[in-house]
């Protein structure tokens, strides 16, 4: 995975023979105690602005396994001059790793970037796990392996299949149905059919008619299931319909686009593969990677059954249909059983850390840069005057960054950093550049090559005045949102309004930096200021949005009438304003952050194509509404199915939609997208 992330860079403005830095730190530091992925900590550190101006300022974060360990809700902000403001930063691991990652400070003062060291020690709150910390690649397969294997009792293919029918896969006694009128009550996984009796029946009776329920066993008999231990298993053994499970037979389990056979339910089969209902994905996938984990040492084995398509189709399937609290309380029911666990339902996101389960695992190769500026404008330097600016180059990836080459071009502009640079995952390097004027303009860069497969090298032009000299800016206009537009800002923090604009310059041929304005149609009073941007893009996040018109004392439900526009700046005060204004309705919608959402209510497949479920909130139903990006109210069915909900997806066009869930509990809300 290969992530260069460019940035809108807050560029530099030097006036005079002030070069100072603009902001200072607290700390360069925010060491967090270990913590547990139930868990969430913060800490703080203070940012002081000693210059006499005000500032804007953006703080930058980063993944790692696709997640963000930690984060901070002041992302963007003004810092009056003089003025201090206080950063919470949260730490909320997702992996029992050491969280390294680093927190960058930009800002249109003075100087350049600043940075804070950001670690945290992730732990699981499930000490079955301990001897998987730290580890990645093979070293994390292996330790499963031995973990799953011991303690483990071995149940005999009779006794565990009671088990699965009386005890774990009972609705009556497992927690799904306890009123239920019979003692048992199965479900098949592939088609939802259930059966009901009162008293307990043997195997093969259950296997004849009227029930003619089998058991399942995910990972083939025919594939290396046949012996025990692997016979027994419970972690792959369920209860299934007799004729769905001969159809299912040993064909692979894949996602099957056109199939050739459907079946009650929801599953669907191809004369190659089957594919289980979406209810069952989650549970099927973490069987099969489970039993590749448990038995790859296991000489009757055939492991070339899971092949790299399969696995790759059964780890979508976990992020898609992540493990629900059905499949958590049949892993605990089962320990109790078997003394072991399946690693893949408690954390499936394991599987992150290991590039394969079937043969040797590697560690994923994960190459991720982040630049804290891909322009750097030094505004007007006096001749002999020296202007400090630094840029820092992050590793995001989990692999060593290696940059070569560092170096500069143009009279005048020199580095300090060495030319040849190794950057540890987490970790960034300071490349700080320094200027001496020289009476003239000045167009240089900061070039570097990379050991990044497709960026190989980087090139961030640097510029700087001499004076004003009677320079002009070219017109330009705004092209979207287009005017009249109303959004209703609810959701999630990866949905976005993306501002565009034309690209202006100078009659010398210098690009200048551009501030966005919003501000309320009626008052005038400005909502959100973002001087200091290089780019004509500017992709602002709803619920980003939703806090600053809620700081200009608007609430919750209202339609806010705005306008936006653009002025564009040089260095040495000549400016130009976009020759339009655009107006834009928002209306302040429920916002909740991502983080609220994934402990809150949970939505699959996401992805959806004919049906979307809904499961994991609070509280008793009120009200369910799904409307498009536009807040437009969207038809769809409603049915309840157990303690979940089903929307009907059929009348929707594909694209984004938003769902908003009203329980007596509260409001909740999320995303998903619905494809053909």
């Amino acid at each position: 995975m290969i992530s260069f992330l460019r940035c809108t860079s807050l560029c530099l403005l030097l006036a005079g023979n002030t070069f100072a830095q603009t902001l200072s730190l607290s700390t360069a530091l925010l060491q967090f105690p270990p913590t547990n992925e139930l868990g969430r900590d913060s800490l703080t550190f203070t940012i002081t602005n000693t210059g006499s101006q005000a500032v804007q300022c953006r703080l930058s974060t980063f993944e790692l396994y696709q997640h963000r360990p930690f984060w901070t809700p002041d992302s963007v902000f003004s810092l009056a001059g003089a003025g201090q403001r206080t950063i919470k930063v949260y730490f909320q691991p997702r992996h029992n790793i050491l969280n390294n990652s680093e927190l960058i400070i930009q800002h249109n003062g003075t100087g350049g970037s600043l940075r804070v060291d950001l670690r945290g020690q992730g732990t699981y709150s499930r000490a079955y796990y301990n001897a998987t910390q730290d580890l990645e690649g093979n070293a994390l397969r292996t330790a499963l392996n031995t973990r799953t294997g011991s303690p483990y009792a071995s149940l005999g293919y009779n006794t565990a299949r009671i088990h699965m029918f009386h005890t774990i896969d009972n609705w009556k006694v497992n927690g799904r149905q306890p009123n239920h009128t019979e003692l048992y009550k199965n479900e098949c996984v592939y088609t939802g059919r259930t059966i009901s009796y009162n008293s307990a029946l043997s195997t093969g009776t259950l296997n004849n008619a009227p029930y003619t329920m089998n058991t399942e066993h995910t990972w083939p008999q025919s594939q290396g299931a046949t012996n025990e231990p692997m016979q027994s298993d419970l972690h792959h053994l369920y209860v299934s319909d007799g004729p769905t499970n001969s159809a299912r037979g040993n064909k692979p389990l894949r996602w099957v686009p056109n199939p050739t056979n459907t079946y009650m339910g929801g599953s669907k089969a191809d004369p190659t593969n089957f594919e289980p209902r979406d209810v069952h994905k989650a549970g099927a996938a973490a069987s099969i990677l489970y039993f590749a984990t448990r038995y790859y040492t296991n000489t009757s084995v055939n492991m070339g059954f899971l092949t790299a398509g399969q696995e790759n189709d059964l780890r979508e399937w976990l992020k898609l249909f992540p493990p629900d609290s059905v499949l958590r309380k049949r892993n605990d029911d089962i320990q109790s059983f078997q003394q072991n666990r399946n690693p893949y339902i408690d954390y499936p996101q394991l599987l992150d850390r290991m590039d394969q389960v079937r043969g040797a695992a590697a560690i994923p190769q994960l190459a991720g840069m982040y630049v804290s500026d891909t322009l750097v404008q030094l505004g007007q330097v006096a001749s002999g005057a020296q202007a400090i600016y630094r840029v820092y180059v992050v590793n995001s990836g989990n692999q060593e960054l290696q940059l070569s080459n560092v170096g500069t071009s143009g009279s005048g502009l020199a580095t300090s950093a060495a030319s040849t640079l190794s950057i540890p995952r987490g970790e960034s390097a300071l490349i700080e550049l320094q200027f001496t004027g020289t009476g003239q303009n000045f167009a240089g860069a900061l070039q570097f090559n990379t050991n990044i497969p497709g960026q190989a090298s980087v090139n961030i032009p640097v510029f700087a005045g001499a004076g004003t000299g009677g320079v002009s800016l070219a017109p330009f206009a705004l092209l979207s949102p287009f005017s009249g537009l109303e959004l209703e800002l609810s959701g999630d923090t990866s949905t976005v309004v993306t501002f565009r604009w034309q690209r202006t310059i100078g009659s010398n041929g210098n690009q200048p930096l551009y501030t966005f304005q919003l501000r309320d149609a009626g008052t005038q009073q400005a909502i959100l200021t973002l001087p200091a941007l290089n780019d004509t893009v500017l992709p602002l996040p709803f619920g980003f949005l939703s806090r600053q018109l809620q700081q200009a004392g608007n609430s919750v439900g209202s339609l806010v009438n705005t306008q936006w526009q653009v002025t564009a700046t040089l260095g040495g005060g000549v400016q130009r304003i976009s020759n339009d204004t655009r107006n834009l309705g928002l209306r302040l919608g429920v916002f909740s952050s991502v983080q609220q959402m994934e402990s809150t209510i949970r939505l699959y497949p996401n992805p959806a194509q004919d049906a979307l479920y809904i499961d994991g909130f609070s509280g008793n139903l009120v009200h369910i509404q799904v409307s498009n990006m536009l807040g437009q109210n969207m038809p769809v069915s409603m049915t309840t199915e157990g303690d979940r909900m089903q929307l009907g997806l059929q009348q929707l066009p594909a694209g984004r939609y938003l769902v908003q869930i009203q329980t007596t509990a509260g409001i909740v809300q999320s995303s998903f997208v619905k494809v053909y």
